[in-house]
């Protein structure tokens, strides 16, 4: 009887120990796949890319992140930071490898492109218009080219971060912007004509939040950058490109107004 005790003992042990096991290994398989960060010292944010000619598919070898942000895709046109063509998910801080980023079928392949690290200045986990690129503690940003895979020099984002000269404050740059009101009635003025590089300030004077975004709705299709990404109650766009762009409030579709961009 004593013995039987012991095998059926020794049966359940073994059992137990088997699960664990098998738990624990499918566990370690599922954490890999998530392209979690790695290693657990970070105190220099870099971004590493192999120079590519294939622009659609951008392999990032490795990226590291001071602060949590995301990983950002950029046209460079003329020397000058210019629109945004894709992001990556949210990233905590840490140390990733072997990151893809998908330009996405809008991306014609005429700009030069770099990644960009970008921080998440609310710690909303989305992209927004407050978001800036990560600054290094010694003045420079953190970008890389991806046909070169060099570093991207920090006259590139001195325009597109809006650097003023010392007698100028932003409340003065917003002043000059051409400027959209959102009122309970919708876009005023509905539409407006502005050349290329123009800057509008969408500032929002109704009763509700507003979500500017590009048309289709809700897709955001026609130019994909041109999003606002979250309710909020400003927001700034720089139009590189030329043509007549329509859009609407997200939340509310039937109010919409077009931008035609001139060279």
């Amino acid at each position: 009887m004593k013995n039987l005790l012991l095998i059926i003992c020794l049966t359940v042990a073994l059992a137990l120990l088997g699960w664990w096991f098998v738990s624990t290994a499918g566990q370690s398989n599922s954490d890999t796949t998530k392209n979690e960060p790695v290693g657990i010292t970070y105190d220099k944010a870099s971004v590493k890319v192999s120079p590519q000619p294939d622009t659609k598919t951008v392999q990032v070898q490795e990226a590291t992140l001071t602060e949590p942000g995301f990983l950002v895709l950029r046209e460079v046109i003329g020397g000058t930071a210019a629109q945004v063509v894709e992001i990556s998910s949210y990233l905590e801080a840490g140390t990733y490898t072997d990151l893809t980023i998908y330009a996405g079928e809008f991306y014609t392949g005429d700009a030069e492109l770099m990644v960009v690290v970008y921080t998440d200045q609310q710690n909303d986990q989305v992209l927004n218009d407050l978001d800036q690129p990560l600054v290094a503690s010694d003045g420079s940003f953190v970008a890389t080219y991806v046909a070169t895979g060099l570093s991207v020099p920090a006259e590139v984002f001195a325009p597109a971060q809006g650097a003023l000269p010392v007698s100028i404050s932003m409340g003065d740059m917003v002043m000059d912007m051409p400027t959209i009101t959102y009122t309970n009635d919708g876009f005023k003025p509905a539409s407006l004509e502005v050349t290329k590089g123009a800057m509008v300030h969408f500032v929002n004077e109704s009763d509700t939040q507003m979500w500017v975004a590009s048309d289709s709705h809700p897709a955001h299709d026609i130019l994909p950058t041109f999003d606002q990404f979250k309710p909020g109650d400003m927001y700034m766009y720089i139009f590189e490109e030329a043509g007549e762009w329509a859009y609407h409030d997200h939340l509310n579709a039937a109010f919409t107004g077009s931008i035609t961009v001139k060279n």
